[in-house]
């Protein structure tokens, strides 16, 4: 093939340092998810959905071709904590957790996946985040050890 073609699809999970509940507020929230959005839109990994609770993130997004991940991660992770310090002294200590999950998504469940994630707030009335967590990683069949999933 003379076109290199790139099209895999992830679906990307972490939490706010500590589990704390500082995207409570749903105008910062939608701020610093979208800034989040032009973060990863700036790197070429087009984003399809992105949603959350009060203590995390959900995005459903395309990977670049040309970035290795961790370093995506590290620079989405980075701005955006640096972004959500500008909405005062609630958030002057705002971090992510170092940790993430993301997990491989077929193009034929992008959809059911990007309507999960945008009925974040309505889903978190029946489980809360660390069952999602762990429900998550249990259908992924991803192996992962408890005792370092909660920082």
């Amino acid at each position: 093939m003379g076109q290199s073609i790139f099209q895999i699809y992830a679906h990307l999970v972490f939490s706010v340092s500590r589990r704390r509940h500082l995207l409570d507020v749903k105008e910062t929230k939608n701020q610093i998810f979208g800034y989040m959005a032009k973060v990863m839109e700036n790197r070429h990994a087009h984003v399809l959905a992105i949603g959350g609770g009060e203590e995390h993130v959900h995005l459903l997004h395309r990977l670049p071709k040309s970035m290795c991940y961790q370093d995506l991660m590290r620079e989405l992770k980075a701005n955006s904590s640096r972004f959500a310090k500008r909405f005062g002294p609630r958030y002057r200590s705002f971090a992510w957790q170092t940790g993430y999950y993301a997990v491989s998504v077929s193009r034929w469940d992008v959809d059911k996946i990007a309507n999960y994630i945008r009925n974040q707030e309505r889903h978190h009335h029946t489980e809360i985040y660390k069952e999602e967590v762990l429900r998550l990683l249990r259908e992924s069949g991803a192996e992962f050890d408890e005792r370092y999933l909660w920082d």
